[in-house]
């Protein structure tokens, strides 16, 4: 059965969600939402919605189904009477798996549903086909824990407790999700990890004052340990001004199955809806390193080969929801010895697919020409999640460290899934940038004088790295997940960000220069 979904497009209108909890996994810190909110939005991470995503656990219970007929008035519908250990309820449900000695999630009248938008649905008395129902039994969907909108939850543990909260079932945790409207520049907030390097930054310029108050760290992936094997994908880049570098590892002994509670919970925290293991570890890496990727059935890779190359005339694709599109020939593909299985950076084929029978995957993280891949999407009108960081640019030297970060969970979920030796193609056309930078230049720019240690500081907390400098200037090498750093403006406006522009002093006087023109006429008219 195929039970791989495509992921829709979930930053509508350049929105990044950002979930509090998983903030505090790169940054300790101790503060309040609201308070790391105005930091987010000081820093350029303007914060536009703030809710409480997983608000309806706080009354959500388990009850126990001690009655279940056929509804008087309708043939779908039928009449329950539920214990939710404080009293017995009359609900109305068509959902067709509802039985009788049950255990189900259920909202009682007066409470309200929060879906993944913050949007409330409050549970209210109701008469349905002559019969009044006194609450709701839930579904996955419906309390955001999942895609399965077929039949409510059935929970098959037996001795769990009669009107405990589905919360301590779930093991849910109170999170916060902050919808943060990016800038089209800011392609390194498109990740938790970026995200909480602003966040670091800010903190230990304002509150540590140059002491390690607060730790910035990612996962270590040191544990990542290929073994040599047959077992590999072999892959040859033909366009590799289109993408100069593509990162491959093939796992195998793995079985698709659902993903554990933590992982369902971190995606479902940002409105992401789990789907397989496989897939919500891919999610979940990009939504926290920032780089896509993609995985491949490998048994569904013929003769164990891949091409990078753009498409010929006149062929068609059939991507991973269905759709069949007619190629364009400057549309990169990647293809085996018989099939297209990839419209890079875009979207993943059909034929290639994870499903449920996957035993075996072909993990890819790359990075593709932007230019490349904001055509093809443009083109055939089709955005994805991993088309929207590609063309901005995503960070080409996190590629090993997202690769290496996904194996790990992918065994850590998978006890006895095991990776081959990882395939590195580098153009080499790909290089960190470097920029001049004066203090004096930065000072006289914003109309303030700042200690040059704190530039100091500021700059190495945001990864700028110091090659060379005398006593006003200074060379610089970016970051290469600041792909909108170029010139020493740019660096002027990362400093004045992380210092504050409430900290620059207004002045009492305007200074300008008038220009006047002896041939200027001036026409003025009411």
């Amino acid at each position: 059965m195929y039970i791989d979904r495509f992921i829709t497009f979930t930053q509508n209108n350049s929105k990044m969600k950002i979930s509090y909890n998983w903030l505090k996994d790169y940054v300790g810190f101790n503060l309040e939402v609201n308070e790391v909110s105005n930091i987010l939005t000081s820093v350029g991470l303007e914060v536009e919605g703030l809710y409480d995503r997983f608000a309806s656990f706080d009354h959500l219970v388990i009850g126990k189904v001690i009655e279940c007929e056929q509804h008087p008035n309708a043939d779908k519908l039928k009449l329950t009477k539920v214990d939710i250990g404080t009293g017995i309820k009359t609900i109305v449900c068509g959902a067709p798996n509802i039985v009788n000695d049950v255990f189900v999630v259920v909202v009682n009248v007066g409470e309200s549903l929060i879906d993944e938008k913050g949007k409330v649905f409050k549970i209210n008395k109701t008469k349905i086909r002559g019969e009044y129902s006194e609450g709701m039994i839930c579904s996955e969907e419906e309390i955001g824990l999942g895609s399965n909108n077929d039949g409510v939850i059935i929970i098959e543990d037996k001795s769990i407790k009669i009107g405990s909260l589905a919360r301590d079932y779930f093991n849910i945790q109170k999170d916060f999700c902050f919808e943060i409207g990016l800038t089209p520049n800011r392609t390194d907030a498109l990740g938790h990890i970026g995200v909480a390097k602003d966040l670091y930054a800010y903190l230990m310029t304002h509150i540590g004052k140059g002491h390690d108050k607060f730790i910035f760290s990612k996962p270590s992936v040191h544990l990542f340990k290929p073994i040599e094997s047959d077992f590999k994908v072999n892959v040859d880049i033909l366009r590799p001004d289109l993408c100069p570098l593509y990162i491959g590892v093939c796992i195998n002994n793995i079985t698709i199955s659902e993903s554990p509670n933590w992982l369902k919970n971190r995606l479902i925290s940002i409105g992401l809806k789990p789907i397989n293991n496989i897939v919500d570890v891919t999610n979940y890496v990009l939504h926290e390193t920032g780089n896509p990727l993609h995985a491949f059935d490998y048994n569904k890779i013929s003769s164990n080969k891949l091409f990078v190359d753009t498409a010929k005339k006149n062929e068609y694709f059939t991507t991973i929801d269905g759709n069949k599109i007619k190629l364009h020939p400057e549309d990169l593909v990647i293809y085996d010895s018989e099939k297209i299985v990839c419209l890079a950076g875009v979207m993943g084929g059909l034929n290639s697919a994870v499903s449920t029978d996957t035993k075996s995957i072909f993990l890819e993280c790359a990075y593709f020409a932007p230019s490349s891949i904001r055509r093809t999407s443009k083109r055939h009108g089709v955005m994805s999640d991993s088309s929207y960081r590609f063309e901005r640019g995503v960070d080409f030297n996190n590629c090993i460290y997202a690769i290496k970060r996904a194996t790990l969970l992918i065994q850590q979920i998978c006890k006895d899934a095991r990776c081959s030796n990882q395939i590195i193609c580098d153009a080499e056309l790909l290089n960190s940038k470097e920029v001049s930078f004066s203090f004096k230049a930065c000072n006289k720019i914003l109309g303030h004088n700042i200690d040059k240690n704190t530039v100091l500081n500021i700059l190495n907390y945001l990864d700028f790295e110091i090659l060379s400098s005398t006593n006003d200037t200074c060379i610089l090498k970016v970051p290469t997940y600041r792909v909108d750093v170029s010139r020493e403006i740019d660096v002027i406006e990362e400093i004045l960000r992380i210092y504050g522009y409430n900290n620059i002093e207004l002045s009492n006087r305007i200074s300008f220069k008038p220009s006047f023109k002896k041939d200027t006429k001036y026409d003025f008219k009411q």
